[in-house]
């Protein structure tokens, strides 16, 4: 059986329009394939995030990542909410629910931090009307489907989760924004 590579290249922007577009989409279905984060050549930054959440279009979807676990590599994640997110949260529910949630959710403390698990589906995601504390979401909500990845060639760059529907989109975006800034940095090409 012939080993997979880690991850695939990330597209070189100085290939032809037709190559790099066919680089782009070798990564993405690469890292949407093997469930891990579709590295783009970006820094993690608010800028970054900005630009993202800008990008990413969550009308019309079906709120995956609300209803599941979002963990990539096969595992099964809780939602982890720090203390006072979970307070400021929990206050908006009525008593049963509060009752429900409290059974469920498992506090615990990271690296310092008083911190909450839930378990999927989460409890402040309604059916009719989605995120019930849109306005006041954890930063674990705000920040999806941005993360980070480690390269060795590029260092930190933004890691963006396959299991959303919307991501292929914005790293195909993305992935062109940076050649083009690429490509006014690099002397000679083209």
């Amino acid at each position: 059986m012939d080993e997979k590579p880690e991850t695939v290249p990330i597209p070189n922007p100085n290939e032809t329009d037709d190559v790099y577009n066919a680089q782009i989409e070798s990564c993405i279905h690469y890292h949407v394939e093997h469930d891990r984060s579709i590295p783009i050549p970006l820094r993690c930054n608010k800028a970054t995030l900005d630009l993202v959440n800008g990008m990413l279009d969550c009308k019309d979807c079906i709120s995956k990542c609300c209803r599941e676990s979002m963990t990539l590599g096969g595992k099964s994640e809780p939602i982890a909410l720090t203390a006072e997110e979970f307070k400021r949260c929990r206050v908006t529910l009525n008593h049963n629910q509060q009752t429900a949630l409290d059974a469920v959710a498992v506090k615990l403390t990271y690296e310092g931090i008083d911190c909450v698990n839930i378990p999927y589906p989460c409890a402040f995601y309604r059916k009719s009307e989605g995120c019930s504390v849109y306005k006041i979401r954890p930063v674990v909500c705000r920040l999806f489907p941005v993360g980070y990845v480690q390269s060795k060639e590029m260092g930190t760059l933004v890691g963006l989760n396959p299991r959303c529907p919307g991501v292929p989109a914005v790293a195909r975006k993305l992935f062109t924004l940076w050649r083009k800034a690429a490509l006014k940095e690099i002397p000679n090409v083209r």
